[in-house]
């Protein structure tokens, strides 16, 4: 049992004005009330963005949607789908895009699993599971039927003609039925179809004209295939006869061919097998001699092979005896070699030993000369240090006596800036002086009026008062002057003091100063030149004492050469000795080699001699020792070639009694006959298979040509049907091009004539309500008995939204099974009694639907609504 949908609970996270807020909802009528700017739109638009991919703005809608300052935002809709079941529509959205999601969920009450979470897969599963076509667009029909957005319920019907189309055909999909007529072409496409058939019968038939003619030729082709058929049977026998007896001849003539062939086989075997047997006797003839050779020199070859070895063995001892003598050579050679090392060893050192005294002499004078110059530069430093110290002093005092001659300068200049200050005083004072002498003459005169008297007495007491004030700020100059004074003359004395090293003629303190910076720069320059005079010399001891290590080393380095060549020659000294006693050994072991050289001689002579012997025993004794084989070999021959014989024999014998059965003269007749018949049975099969690849071919067009009439009258058939099917298309095409204009006839009319129902209950006057199938919504009234149409734009703005709210009712319960709506903001425009009669008629619809979500900041609906929802 299918039930209507129902939205439970709404929450939103990061969403426009709200970081989190949880909405819930019930059946019936849902009042969701806040003052302006509370946030109520925004949970009409969240819930058309999660269960209707509803976007109010197309372009940067996530900036728009999204909470400011935060970069992701959320929307979760719990809902109950058309069969009753509970599922959540959660979207996630983000500024980048990047993190977008859309998906719907099944909760088990512990955790949420995804069903679907694929865009397309999303819509899909929300129009099976709302209840909506599957060709709607669920945005379109939420903003234009479900949920209109706020301020936009009239904006539809102020709009032209053409855009009214463009907004309400798409929701009655009369745009469907414009396509559908479109798309059936068939009509034009099966007249087509109907000429090719026609076109193609006429072909066929002229194809299937020669059919008949072809049928008789077949059959005759046959006829004669047969008989052609039964003339090779009979060819055919007398050709197998003729083949037995050639076969048979043949056979014999094979065998005795065969026996021809062994006989021939067996003389060329036999005439072979008596070659190697004469070769044979030959050879054991000359074997034979080499063994009677071999004997006769058998003595001499042993006596050869005796002595040879006596002779090796002598050979080694006179070659020890030349390496012997050569060794002995070798160590003469060395000795000299030695003896002559030694004495270059002895003139090398010699000189060396020369050259190291003197260099030892040089060594001890550049140290005495360094020790004497480092004295000098000790005795140049302490000057240095002493100048150092001086000059350090002197600086001191030249940086203490140029602050106090500058101190000197700048007090000096204040003295000049008091003298200067007194000039200004002493002139007001005389102005002063002359002011109170007019003064005086003023009070001597007796003429002059009271008022100018008592005013002559107040400037004398001002002059007296200012002469006062100017004695006392010149006393103070005065004391100022004293001070600075004083001060001058202390820097003075103190900068005598610091220079009093210096007896000075004069007295002013900058000539003082010059005088004692000049000394100052002359020590500085003396201080300068010992330091740089101090320091070559220090460079100079540096460099020679670098020198004099440098020739240390060198000396070092040749006590060291004067040792090595010592140890060496002492080396060679005893590597003499060595030799020495090397010699006297090897001379006693080579006399005990002084007679092999003649026994060597003598060996070599008898070897001479008995040689030509060896070289016979050995020439001959491969021959003698094949003589045992030879006898065996000429043995086996001998016994082959009589077997030999005996087969020779037999074939002989053999070939006698073929050739009394075997007629060559015979054979050779059979022979003709049987290729004759040959060629002709050949012939005859050629023959055979030309007719049948005529046969085949008259059968193939034959039944080609059957099976072409056959498709004639299957075309004949496929033309009526055809012509059926295209009448029946023809009817369709007119009724859905006409069915458009039917349609949206009949539901405007329904629209209309709910829509005027509940204008009625709203306005209460005797007008009547109605939408015009162009959509033109007009207010037909009567006024003097006369009825006057007027059209949405001539109507008030409470008169347009009550008609477009009554519209946009109607569509909502009769275009909808979704059993949802939702109204934001209905009573614009309209008066107090309006919205009255707008809640009670929300009232009695309400029971259509399962819920209806109405917001407003209006609370006239609070009185029919089951649940409250205030925003703050």
């Amino acid at each position: 049992m299918e039930v209507n949908m129902k939205i439970k609970r709404i929450e939103l996270f990061n969403i426009k004005k709200y970081d989190e807020v949880v909405i819930e909802l019930s059946d019936g009528v849902n009042f969701i009330s806040g003052k302006n700017g509370a946030g109520k739109t925004t949970i009409i638009e969240s819930i058309g963005f999660a269960l209707f991919d509803y976007k109010i703005s197309r372009q940067n809608f996530d900036q728009y949607f999204i909470r400011k300052g935060e970069k992701k935002g959320q929307v979760r809709v719990f809902f109950v789908d058309k069969n009753g079941e509970e599922y959540i529509a959660d979207r996630k959205i983000s500024v980048s895009g990047a993190g977008n999601t859309w998906s719907i969920k099944k909760s088990d009450n512990t955790e949420e699993i995804a069903i679907v979470s694929k865009d397309e897969e999303v819509r899909a599963w929300l129009k099976d599971h709302l209840d909506f076509y599957i060709d709607d667009n669920i945005s379109d029909i939420y903003t234009n039927i479900i949920s209109v957005p706020q301020g936009e319920f009239s904006v539809a019907f102020l709009e032209s003609e053409r855009t009214r189309k463009g907004i309400f055909d798409p929701i009655f999909k009369l745009e469907s039925y414009r396509r559908a007529y479109d798309n059936i072409q068939l009509e034009k496409g099966i007249a087509v179809n109907i000429r090719d058939l026609e076109n193609d019968i006429n072909i066929k038939l002229g194809e299937t004209k020669k059919l008949d003619e072809l049928e008789i030729e077949y059959q005759n082709l046959r006829n004669k295939d047969k008989i052609e058929k039964d003339l090779y049977t009979v060819i055919k026998k007398n050709f197998e006869n003729l083949k037995i007896e050639y076969e048979s001849l043949d056979k014999k003539k094979k065998t005795f061919e065969k026996l021809e062939n062994d006989k021939k086989i067996a003389e060329l075997q036999l005439e072979k097998l008596l070659g190697y047997i004469m070769q044979k006797e030959r050879d054991i003839n000359n074997s034979k001699k080499a063994l009677n050779l071999i004997r006769e020199n058998e003595s001499k070859y042993t006596e050869y092979l005796k002595i040879e070895v006596d002779r090796k063995v002598c050979e080694e001892k006179f070659k020890e005896f030349l390496s012997a003598k050569e060794a002995l050579m070798q160590i003469d050679k060395r000795i000299e070699s030695g003896k002559s090392k030694i004495d270059e060893k002895e003139k090398f050192m010699n000189i060396q030993r020369l050259e190291l005294l003197k260099k030892k002499d040089e060594l001890i004078e550049q140290n005495t000369e360094i020790e004497r110059l480092k004295q000098i530069v000790i005795n140049k430093a302490e000057d240095v240090v002493k100048l150092e110290n001086e000059l350090k002093s002197m600086k001191v005092n030249v940086e203490y006596i140029s602050e106090s001659i500058m101190k000197m300068t700048h007090l000096k200049k204040d003295i000049l800036k008091l003298l200067k200050s007194f000039e200004q005083p002493k002139k007001e004072l005389n102005r002063i002086e002359d002011i109170k002498k007019a003064a005086k003459g003023i009070e001597d005169d007796e003429s002059v009026n009271e008022n100018i008297l008592a005013n002559v007495n107040i400037i004398k007491t001002k002059a007296n008062e200012l002469i006062s004030s100017k004695f006392d700020e010149s006393k103070s100059s005065d004391e100022e002057i004293k001070k600075i004074t004083n001060e001058i003359e202390s820097l003075r004395q103190s900068i005598i003091l610091r220079m009093q090293s210096i007896s000075l003629d004069v007295i002013d303190e900058d000539e003082m100063f010059r005088i004692y910076k000049q000394k100052y720069e002359e020590m500085s320059k003396i201080y300068t030149d010992a330091s740089m005079e101090a320091g070559k010399q220090k460079t100079e001891i540096d460099q020679r004492q670098k020198q004099l290590d440098k020739e240390k080393v060198e000396y070092q380095a040749k006590q060291s050469k004067i040792k090595e060549e010592e140890e060496e020659k002492n080396k060679w000294l005893q590597a003499l000795e060595k030799l020495g006693s090397d010699k006297e050994k090897m001379t006693a072991d080579i006399q005990k080699y002084k007679d092999i050289e003649i026994k060597k001689l003598e060996m070599d002579n008898k070897i001479s001699q008995l040689k030509p012997a060896y070289e016979l025993y050995i020439i001959n004794k491969v021959e003698a020792g094949k003589y045992d084989t030879l006898v065996s070999e000429h043995k086996a021959f001998v016994t082959d070639k009589a077997e030999k014989d005996e087969v020779l024999r037999k074939i002989v014998t053999e070939l006698e009694e073929v050739a009394k059965t075997f007629d060559k003269d015979k054979y050779e007749t059979e022979k003709y006959k049987y290729e004759i018949a040959k060629q002709e049975i050949i012939k005859k099969e050629e023959q055979l298979k030309t007719l049948e690849q005529q046969n085949a071919k008259y059968n193939k067009e034959v039944e080609y040509l059957k099976g072409v009439k056959k498709t004639i009258k299957e075309d004949e058939v496929k033309i009526k049907k055809m012509q059926k099917i295209n009448e029946v298309i023809r009817k369709i095409r007119n009724i859905i091009k006409s069915a458009p204009d039917h349609i949206s006839e009949i539901l405007i009319k329904r629209i209309s004539n709910k829509a005027s129902e509940i204008y009625s209950k709203i306005a209460i006057d005797s007008s009547k309500l109605e939408w015009e199938k162009n959509y033109e919504l007009v207010l037909y009234d009567i006024l003097g008995g006369t009825e006057i149409r007027k059209e949405f734009k001539q109507l008030s703005g409470g008169e347009q939204i009550t008609a477009a709210l009554a519209i946009r009712l109607a569509m909502l319960e009769l275009m909808t099974k979704i059993g949802i709506g939702i109204l934001d903001e209905p009573t614009i425009n309209m008066d107090a009694s309006r919205r009255e009669r707008l809640a009670e008629v929300i009232e009695s619809v309400g029971s259509n639907f399962r819920q209806l979500i109405i917001v407003s900041h209006d609370d006239t609906f609070q009185s029919v609504t089951e649940n409250v929802v205030e925003l703050g």
